[in-house]
């Protein structure tokens, strides 16, 4: 594993990315939240920003960022309401102008930080990978970036 203390910014925040994502995908039931596709309906879901742009202030927030399909991510680069209207409906305006601030913002997260959500959606990962395996649950396939399965217990 790359050394989080001393690696470049950008590979870190891939790295923590590859984590969150998975849990925001859980999260959601893996189900994108505004068209309600799923990976069974043959689409590729990704985690969706709010607010579009890499700022650290909500990239990692949990509240700024939602299972969504492929379509429905890249269709809110040009259209964002759809989007921020579905969030009001289900959160309402004053978390969504909160957020929008917080984005506005655009705090800048230290190493220590980063080094921290790594850890921690990293163990996040492992504990549900074991509740399932406590379950009975089959390890599933999980969806790479490019839209292609890879088998989850792989190294």
């Amino acid at each position: 594993m790359t050394d989080l203390w001393k690696a470049k910014r950008e590979t870190v925040k891939n790295k923590i990315w590859k984590p969150f994502r998975l849990f925001i995908l859980r999260r959601d039931g893996f189900r994108c939240v505004q068209c309600g596709r799923g990976k069974d309906d043959g689409v590729i879901l990704q985690g969706g920003h709010l607010f579009s742009g890499h700022h650290d202030s909500t990239m990692f927030d949990e509240d700024a960022v939602h299972c969504q399909c492929k379509s429905c991510n890249h269709a809110h680069n040009d259209n964002p309401w759809p989007y921020w209207n579905w969030y009001i409906q289900k959160f309402g305006r004053d978390p969504f102008h909160e957020l929008k601030r917080k984005h506005h913002n655009n705090a800048i997260l230290s190493r220590a930080d980063l080094v921290e959500l790594y850890e921690h959606y990293k163990n996040l990962d492992k504990e549900y990978l074991l509740l399932d395996r406590l379950a009975g649950v089959k390890p599933k396939m999980r969806e790479n970036n490019d839209g292609k399965s890879t088998d989850r217990n792989r190294k």
